[in-house]
């Protein structure tokens, strides 16, 4: 297979990959650098993703910083080379699981204290008092699927 071929079958892997990575709420961006960085051996630098993918350097650094955070790839140092350099985490699944997770557990919390200071609103009008007990069960069941995910983790 010659370069050019394999250069083409890459961009069609990374291409398919990239969709099912969406389904871990990456953007399509963020998909598909990370599908390529998993795919390569090296570490490389933005200008390197950023010729690769054909994206502009500042898209490739947003999605570049957006992996780190959610722990997907990670910026690296090799001696003599002053740029910055990316390489996919290798641990797929643990990764992609762990960034889920972290996500689901920020935003069951998040919508908790939000039903929790409903409830504390609900407490000062003798109207809404009707609500209490439904919301309470609500809020025990944001409770339980934080523990669930806090298990996951």
């Amino acid at each position: 297979m010659n370069n050019h071929q394999g250069e083409r079958t890459l961009y069609k892997i990374v291409n398919q990959f990239s969709k099912t990575l969406k389904m871990f709420n990456l953007s399509t961006s963020d998909a598909r650098l990370f599908a390529f960085l998993y795919f390569n051996k090296t570490p490389l630098t933005l200008d390197e993703m950023s010729d690769a993918l054909g994206k502009s350097k500042t898209s490739v650094n947003t999605s570049a910083r957006n992996l780190v955070d959610a722990n997907l790839a990670n910026r690296v140092w090799r001696k003599g080379i002053r740029k910055d350099l990316y390489q996919a985490n290798p641990d797929l699944f643990q990764s992609l699981m762990d960034a889920s997770v972290s996500r689901w557990i920020n935003f069951t919390a998040e919508q908790r204290d939000s039903l929790e200071e409903l409830r504390k609103s609900l407490q000062n009008n003798e109207a809404d008092k009707s609500l209490d007990t439904p919301l309470q069960r609500i809020i025990e069941f944001h409770h339980d699927i934080e523990d669930s995910f806090q298990k996951l983790k």
